[in-house]
C-alpha cells in the first residue's frame, strides 16, 4: 500500500465516520423528541403548561421538517419496559462508534 492509498483510505474512513455519527445523532434526537411528544399527557398545575409547550414545539418541528419524515416515522421511541428500547440504545451507541 502506498502513501497515497493510505491517505485515501483514511479520508474515506473519516467521511464514513461522520456520516454514521450524523445519522445516529439525528435519529437519537428525533427519538427523544418523539418520546417527549408521546408522554406529554394532560396533568394539573405547572407541569401542564410545560408539557403543553413541549407538545406544541415537537409538533411544530415535525410539521416543519418534512425532509426528515424517514426519521420521524422509523426512529425507535424509547420505552423503558419494552424491546424497542434496545433499538434506541443501539442507535445511541452508534454515535460514539462514528
Amino acid at each position: 500500500m502506498t502513501y497515497q492509498q493510505a491517505g485515501r483510505i483514511a479520508i474515506l474512513k473519516r467521511v464514513a465516520g461522520w456520516v454514521l455519527f450524523l445519522v445516529a445523532l439525528l435519529s437519537t434526537i428525533i427519538s427523544v423528541l418523539s418520546f417527549m411528544f408521546k408522554h406529554s399527557e394532560k396533568q394539573p398545575g405547572i407541569d401542564a403548561v410545560m408539557l403543553d409547550f413541549v407538545h406544541v414545539i415537537v409538533d411544530m418541528l415535525r410539521f416543519n421538517t418534512p425532509f426528515l419524515n424517514v426519521f420521524w416515522h422509523n426512529s425507535p421511541v424509547p420505552e423503558f419496559n419494552g424491546q424497542m428500547n434496545l433499538g434506541f440504545w443501539l442507535i445511541y451507541i452508534l454515535i460514539f462508534v462514528g
